[in-house]
């Protein structure tokens, strides 16, 4: 017979990256967002995007895990612009590690591609 336990918004969060540097001390994320779905966001020729990467917390079966989301969203926003045009995302990382981006959908060469 399997019981179910209420999961408590205070409950230490586990992590799904438990490799990472500086994730040793569980309670200190205990005040982390939880993470809400990816958005679609329409960008116009010629606009900027703020795309912010950070931790937080989202609940998988049960369990509040730590993950790197993007403006609150885990994976992160889903970004569209019309083909052609020219867009600005300034990225900030509030990661205490370095972090890069890779785009699906666009051509780059592999050096640029940051995978």
């Amino acid at each position: 017979m399997c019981s179910v336990v209420p999961l408590s918004s205070r409950a230490a969060p586990t992590y799904f990256f438990p490799f990472v540097k500086g994730q040793e001390n569980l309670n200190e994320n205990l005040n982390l967002k939880q993470a809400i779905l990816s958005e679609v966001v329409q960008i116009n020729n010629g606009s900027a995007f703020h795309l912010s990467a950070g931790k937080l917390l989202k609940n998988i079966n049960g369990n509040n895990v730590v993950m790197f989301g993007f403006n609150g969203q885990v994976p992160g926003p889903i970004i569209k612009a019309k083909q052609g045009s020219a867009i600005f995302v300034n990225f900030t990382n509030n990661l205490d590690m370095a972090s890069s981006i890779h785009w699906h959908g666009l051509k780059l060469n592999n050096k640029s591609d940051d995978v």
